[in-house]
């Protein structure tokens, strides 16, 4: 009996550490924000279709975004490399996807509903 105790009481000693629970069950978490989130997203932009110049900048709690013929549009972060618009002139389905260029230039690209996608690239 004392055989069979001593057995089953090492297993049961491994599982209940907490060393060893810790060990297993808390990897490190990947990082919450996307990688274009803080310096990297305001700036200048170019439109790629109309060729003009617009602008990006950071603000508390998102980001203004005013193309090139002056029109304002405020984006919120919304998930991860996803921006959603809560204000401005734009059509209200407007949404950016921030990604980057083989050159490693942001790129924003701009969906709605019932336009084609439009892309703003940094300028160098």
């Amino acid at each position: 009996m004392t055989r069979y105790l001593a057995t089953l009481a090492l297993p049961a000693a491994l599982l209940l550490s907490p060393g060893l629970a810790d060990a297993q069950w808390r990897r490190p978490l990947p990082p919450v924000r996307a990688p274009w989130v803080g310096d990297q997203l305001p700036g200048v932009y170019t439109n790629a279709s109309a060729g003009g110049t617009c602008h990006v900048y950071a603000r508390r709690g998102g980001y203004l975004f005013i193309n090139e013929n002056g029109s304002r549009a405020w984006f919120v972060d919304s998930g991860r490399n996803y921006l959603r618009m809560v204000s401005g002139e734009w059509d209200p389905d407007t949404v950016v996807t921030p990604t980057k260029d083989s050159l490693g230039r942001t790129v924003l690209r701009f969906n709605t509903r019932d336009e084609p996608a439009g892309y703003w690239v940094a300028a160098e």
